[in-house]
């Protein structure tokens, strides 16, 4: 009884390890091309300072620095450059399968991300969603139709970014408004919303 224990407990604590190396397996094993800041080199050595409870701060292939401020078991966050962010988070599928979501985020006087889906094998699977200008506004019953227009109307470019929950398998989207006066970005952000949405809805096209 003692042995069937030791080795149930053995299974579980290895099942544990695995589960949580998937980002740090996913991160080493990224290919180059959809990083080019930073090789395997220095995406290990990423990983060595943060077990090292160090500050995780590279030197990348373009000269800038790079930092990885969060990896957890299955969340990882990393500050590119100084106007790009990188967020991964694996999860489960409805199949069972772990799939991994990566944003990448531009931050400039506006921000806006790009959102790909991969399987274990880097193999991309699936991408972000289409949004419209009218799906993060919504017209308050005290503001009449001409004042609503005016204020979307104000929303140009039309760009939006996405931010992943380190603790939920879910992405939140949040709209950029890039060029509107301090009072009329006020005005527009009174009246705007987030997308909240499960990363399983997001994926779409299985493997």
């Amino acid at each position: 009884m003692k042995k069937f224990v030791f080795v149930a407990l053995l299974s579980f604590t290895f099942s544990c390890n695995m589960s949580a190396q998937s980002v740090r397996e996913m991160w080493l094993n990224m290919p180059d091309s959809i990083l080019p800041y930073l090789n395997k080199s220095l995406r290990q050595e990423c990983i060595d300072f943060v077990d090292m409870n160090v500050k995780a701060s590279v030197k990348n292939l373009f000269q800038g620095e790079s930092i990885m401020d969060t990896l957890a078991t299955d969340y990882a966050h990393i500050q590119l450059n100084e106007s790009s962010i990188m967020e991964m988070k694996m999860f489960p599928s409805n199949t069972g399968d772990s799939i991994l979501c990566v944003v990448r985020t531009f931050v400039g006087p506006a921000r806006e991300s790009e959102v790909a889906f991969y399987n274990k094998e880097w193999n991309k699977i699936g991408e972000g969603l289409n949004f419209k200008k009218a799906d993060f506004m919504s017209k308050p019953d005290t503001m009449d139709v001409k004042r609503y227009d005016e204020l979307l109307s104000m929303v140009q470019p039309f760009m939006y970014w996405a931010k992943l929950s380190p603790q939920q398998n879910s992405i939140t989207y949040s709209m950029s408004i890039p060029l509107a006066s301090k009072q009329d970005k006020k005005d527009v952000e009174a009246i705007s919303k987030q997308i909240k949405v499960n990363l399983k809805d997001l994926v779409v096209k299985r493997y």
